[in-house]
């Protein structure tokens, strides 16, 4: 018989990433702070026994790494990982959800792969109940295995109080619930996840190991890392094009990244409005994009249109 759920969160030390060298690890799984090694150790105890589960965390934190890795440790981890994405359901809630059961994708009928809905705040009501549905469906059928995971970049209990998530699906889903910590709350790691990132990026160039400057790691602990691991890849990535050496500085950073949270307080006549803080750090996360805007907007935590609409009221503003 298996252990019940709430006996898998022992003092067992984790056995699941202990193997890989640091290179070789997941980079959203990297780091020897508490909050990752607590996290790796859910992962290892939690894979083989969960059915629904619920992962919160801003984006660019790794909700789907961890995902896969949750997977990776399942009774089904030989079988299919499907991402359905919120947004994307939401927009056709009857045929995409329906999906989910069709020929082609029988888990939640018989199989025992893993569904990850990314997004599940994005979803209509609609959707949401169409969801629930299914996830009623699969616990009262004796054949079904499958597992279910949904990420949100949002606090759902928040939005069930403002009525814009069900409780029952909420509930359904946050039977097993993990939260991933910000970068900025995990400050300690940024040595060990800038080290693997400059390894791999030397290495897909063929060129000999990057290594900071201590003033440019100390740069990186200061900023507040608002996308969090993935603006951390990207800061790094485009430092590395731009550095012509082995030997990556401040300046080379400072391009790509927004002010730093430890500049000095500007003096009354010199206070900026609000309106203008927020457009100056929209055009420096747009830049840091390369122009891109979906993932200038993913970075931002606001939809297209948000950003969109911004983008308009700045060009009016200019011209």
């Amino acid at each position: 018989m298996s252990t019940p759920l709430r006996r898998t969160f022992d003092s067992r030390p984790p056995v699941l990433f202990d193997k890989p060298g640091l290179r070789d690890a997941p980079l959203e799984l990297a780091g020897e702070s508490a909050t990752m090694r607590r996290l790796r150790v859910q992962i290892e105890h939690i894979g083989p026994h969960f059915r629904t589960l619920l992962i919160q965390g801003e984006t660019g934190t790794g909700k789907e790494v961890v995902a896969r890795a949750l997977h990776a440790r399942s009774p089904g981890a030989g079988r299919s990982f499907v991402t359905a994405h919120g947004s994307t359901l939401t927009k056709h809630a009857e045929d995409d959800l329906g999906a989910i059961t069709s020929p082609r994708q029988r888990m939640f009928a018989t199989g025992a792969g893993t569904i990850y809905v990314d997004g599940v705040d994005a979803l209509s009501l609609r959707a949401q109940e169409r969801l629930l549905e299914i996830l009623e469906r699969m616990e009262a059928g004796a054949r079904s295995h499958a597992r279910v995971i949904a990420s949100t970049a949002e606090n759902l209990s928040g939005a069930v109080s403002a009525g814009r998530f069900r409780t029952r699906l909420h509930q359904r889903l946050a039977t097993v619930e993990i939260v991933l910590e910000p970068l900025r709350k995990r400050v300690e790691d940024i040595p060990a996840l800038t080290e693997q990132l400059l390894n791999r990026f030397a290495e897909g160039d063929g060129r000999k190991r990057i290594t900071m400057s201590p003033t440019a790691l100390q740069v990186l602990k200061e900023y507040s890392w608002p996308g969090n691991l993935r603006e951390l890849e990207n800061v790094l990535r485009n430092a590395v094009l731009r550095c012509e050496t082995n030997v990556l500085h401040a300046e080379h950073l400072a391009p790509f990244m927004g002010p730093s949270p430890c500049e000095p307080l500007p003096s009354v006549n010199r206070i900026e409005r609000l309106e203008e803080i927020v457009e100056r750090h929209v055009s420096q996360v747009l830049h840091l994009c390369s122009g891109n805007k979906v993932r200038a907007a993913e970075l931002l935590g606001i939809s297209r249109s948000t950003l969109y609409r911004m983008l308009e009221g700045m060009e009016e503003r200019d011209g």
